[in-house]
């Protein structure tokens, strides 16, 4: 790693399942890397979605056989799956504390009903994408600054979620800025379409594998490697949801952000 040379780690986000309805947990992942490992990442991943004559990867339709996959059989559906997930877990660093020599997936896993319970107590936890996406964004500048010791970020999320505009809020406000100097460091934050950019099909095949898991247990080998291989997974129930910092929360009162749609 060239420590003199202007690096950008980029972050692709992507969330999996709704705060509402029945869902049991909600998870923003994370996928990051520098651009150098993003280029070979891609490269390997476009060649594979040639291979299955796939569009795109979106676990969701690719395992229901839905939309663009709909006249997929269940043998093609999990040989593309367990393609994509050995190529993530090719590109993850080995060992995995030297995270510089590879893309680190970061999660974070809301269990909403523990949310809605802790919502009783701690009204300024306000929603679950609000909390995950703090959360996770603040796990991805750390290890940014700790372990790559960079200090050029950008943030892609996948569009129309609810998460990129908590995270948009945080970094074009003044007052947010400059109590957390570490925004500065944020050179970009936008939104695109997951269907054409690799980092975010890489980021919903992970949420969804952690979201199938609490909700159906382990179901496919492909989800279980995946699984394993990835370490740095945080979870929020009930016992930490009701022990935030309140220091934190008071600060994130005083920026004045815009209101946003109240969790019930």
């Amino acid at each position: 790693m060239d420590d003199g040379a202007p690096v950008t780690v980029s972050y692709y986000l992507d969330g999996g399942n709704q705060s509402t309805g029945d869902y049991k947990t909600l998870t923003l992942a994370a996928v990051a890397g520098t651009d150098f490992q993003w280029h070979h990442f891609d490269d390997r991943w476009i060649s594979n979605l040639a291979k299955h004559d796939a569009p795109f990867v979106h676990a969701t339709d690719v395992v229901a056989l839905e939309d663009e996959f709909s006249d997929w059989s269940k043998l093609r559906a999990h040989a593309l799956l367990t393609d994509a997930s050995d190529i993530i877990v090719e590109y993850m660093p080995r060992p995995r504390e030297q995270w510089f020599h590879g893309i680190l997936p970061i999660t974070v896993t809301i269990h909403l009903a523990d949310f809605r319970r802790a919502l009783e107590v701690k009204r300024g936890l306000k929603t679950p994408e609000m909390v995950a996406t703090s959360e996770c964004v603040g796990l991805c500048l750390r290890w940014g600054k700790e372990w790559l010791r960079r200090d050029r970020f950008q943030f892609v999320f996948d569009r129309n979620e609810r998460f990129y505009g908590h995270a948009k809020d945080r970094w074009q406000n003044k007052k947010s800025r400059r109590d957390d100097q570490i925004w500065k460091d944020v050179i970009n934050m936008k939104e695109s379409d997951m269907r054409s950019v690799p980092g975010l099909q890489a980021a919903d095949l992970i949420a969804w594998s952690i979201n199938a898991k609490h909700a159906y247990g382990i179901q496919f080998d492909w989800q279980r490697k995946l699984l394993r291989a990835h370490g740095e997974g945080q979870e929020y129930r009930y016992d930490r949801l009701i022990h935030p910092e309140e220091s934190m929360l008071e600060r994130i009162n005083s920026w004045g952000l815009p209101p946003r749609r109240r969790y019930r």
